[in-house]
């Protein structure tokens, strides 16, 4: 007893001279000059880590970056990155995972860290990243690091945290997987779909449809028939955004099935337009054909979207060679589609509708389409039907003639006029003036002087609208010397015509004002209208 109570003492004794060794340092220190005490450095605290990283500059500022603060530490670090060559990148990644290990690192500093770690970061942040993905505040920027490293470490990372995180991290985490598109993930995003949590369940078939894959592509099949009716759609629609990225040959069977009228219409209408897209030219022109003939007009929608100016021009041409076998709702539609691409051969396909159309409102869109399809060899044919008595054709007919874009149209036109009836060329002629043809004024100037009586007023009327200053002397001529008066009143409205839209006043003056004295009062009125 004794002997434990002064081993008890020995200790208080010994505690007690510590305490006051301790005093007396202090003391002693605080009678020393300022000037003789060190001085204090101002470092970044101590990252928890063996062999710490030096932090200086921006990277130490980085520490206690706030939102609050100035952005300069931030933009010099993204400086450091842009001029850094890719073999430099390890340095800045190491001063990055050294910020992040750093306990009293703030939340702004880490998550500018993670940003910055999704440039230039590689395997050796992939442990740091992996245990901030379950810390909400910092997650997200965490797992956009992750997800957009190339690295297979950082898509095991990912793929590993799906057994660790919950709730919002856990649907975070999932939406990575998919955009990493790791397929070794697919059989847990397949448990994960079947979760209780709606939002968990939804984010693992939307992960699924971006992986994109076979294995992908069976587990939401099997989804398919398994998963509650809320989340049916929503696989669907995965199927068709796995699909998608997948080889054609299997895409096309996982296509056809999706076209069925059990799945919903949006899911049913992109199905089609990819089964049309992924199959071959023969099997893709029957598609679009059987399609455009049916009664759904979205899935025709989705049909005719696979006939754009930069689609396939040997598919579009051989639709287009079908389109007189169609019935004519789906010629119009069809017509309607090429009428404006001019490297498809459309122009046999509109003659053969021209010569037997199925409709007026057909004969119509193809004489209408030639006005890009069609070549000056047409001009007979489309004469023909604009003077024919059908209205419909006979109005789309002169429009085309009117607005033909071909070479040689002109030319066509004249000639074919010289052996064409008084009504055809009446017509030739106002289409001419319609074209503002000048190639066609010494025609006109023929019939003025001299033409058929019911066809100097035309010729006449032509000759005013593409007529010019330099056909007022042929004009003047032919009402000062003709002796028939339809001659002479048909050139002296040609006259007044010209001079009436001419700017060039005296331009026109100089050609009529020297023929006044022999002119009737009808030139000498167009002269003083001037």
């Amino acid at each position: 007893m004794k002997i434990g109570l002064r081993i008890v003492l020995a200790l208080v004794i010994a505690g007690g001279c510590a305490k006051k060794t301790e005093t007396q340092q202090k003391k002693e220190m605080s009678k020393e000059p300022v000037a003789k005490r060190a001085p204090e450095k101002i470092i970044a605290p101590r990252p928890v880590e063996d062999n710490p990283v030096a932090l200086e500059g921006p990277y130490a500022a980085l520490v206690n970056y706030d939102f609050a603060k100035s952005r300069a530490p931030l933009s010099a670090i993204e400086d450091d990155i842009r001029k850094a060559k890719p073999a430099e990148y390890s340095q800045i990644e190491a001063k990055l995972i050294s910020v992040l290990k750093n306990s009293q690192t703030t939340v702004p500093g880490k998550q500018f860290a993670c940003r910055m770690l999704d440039r230039v970061g590689g395997d050796a942040s992939v442990p740091t990243l992996a245990r901030m993905l379950e810390d909400q505040q910092v997650s997200f920027t965490a797992r956009f690091a992750l997800e957009r490293m190339p690295s297979p470490a950082a898509a095991a990372a990912l793929r590993d945290e799906l057994n660790k995180a919950k709730g919002p991290v856990l649907v975070g985490i999932i939406s990575s997987v998919g955009q990493k598109h790791d397929d070794q993930a697919v059989g847990k995003l397949q448990s994960l779909a079947m979760e209780s949590d709606p939002l968990v369940a939804r984010a693992a078939v939307d992960a699924l449809g971006r992986t994109g894959t076979a294995s992908a592509a069976r587990a939401l099949e099997e989804l398919q028939g398994k998963a509650p009716q809320s989340l049916a759609a929503i696989v669907a629609e995965a199927r068709i955004t796995c699909v998608r990225q997948m080889p054609r040959g299997e895409a096309v069977e996982i296509y056809k099935v999706l076209t069925d009228a059990k799945y919903p219409q949006p899911v049913r209408v992109a199905a089609l337009a990819g089964w049309i897209s992924a199959s071959n030219q023969p099997e893709k022109v029957k598609l679009i054909l059987l399609t455009t003939e049916g009664d759904d007009e979205e899935m025709k929608a989705a049909a005719l979207g696979n006939l754009t100016p930069n689609s396939n021009v040997e598919a579009r041409n051989a639709v287009a060679a079908a389109i007189p076998n169609l019935k004519p709702d789906a010629q119009l539609r069809l017509l309607a589609v090429f009428s404006d691409q001019r490297d498809v051969n459309l122009r046999p396909t509109l003659l053969r509708i021209m010569a037997a159309p199925g409709s007026a409102e057909v004969g119509a869109s193809a004489a209408d389409a030639l006005v890009t399809h069609g070549a000056s060899e047409d001009v007979p044919k489309l004469v023909a039907v604009a003077t024919a008595n059908n209205q419909a054709d006979s109005a789309a007919a002169k429009r085309t003639l009117q607005q033909m874009g071909a070479n040689g149209v002109d030319e066509a036109l004249i000639a074919l006029s010289e052996k064409s009836d008084t009504d055809a060329k009446a017509m030739i002629i106002r289409t001419l003036a319609a074209r503002n043809s000048k190639a066609a004024v010494p025609m006109l100037l023929k019939l003025v002087s001299g033409g058929e009586a019911a066809l100097v007023g035309e010729a006449s009327t032509a000759l005013g609208v593409v007529g010019g200053v330099e056909h007022l002397a042929a004009l003047t001529e032919i009402a000062v010397n003709s002796e028939n008066g339809a001659p002479r009143s048909a050139a002296e409205g040609a006259i007044k015509a010209i001079c009436a839209r001419t700017q060039d006043k005296e331009a026109c003056a100089a050609v009529i004002l020297p023929s006044l004295s022999r002119a009737t009062w009808t030139i000498a009125s167009s002269a003083e209208a001037m």
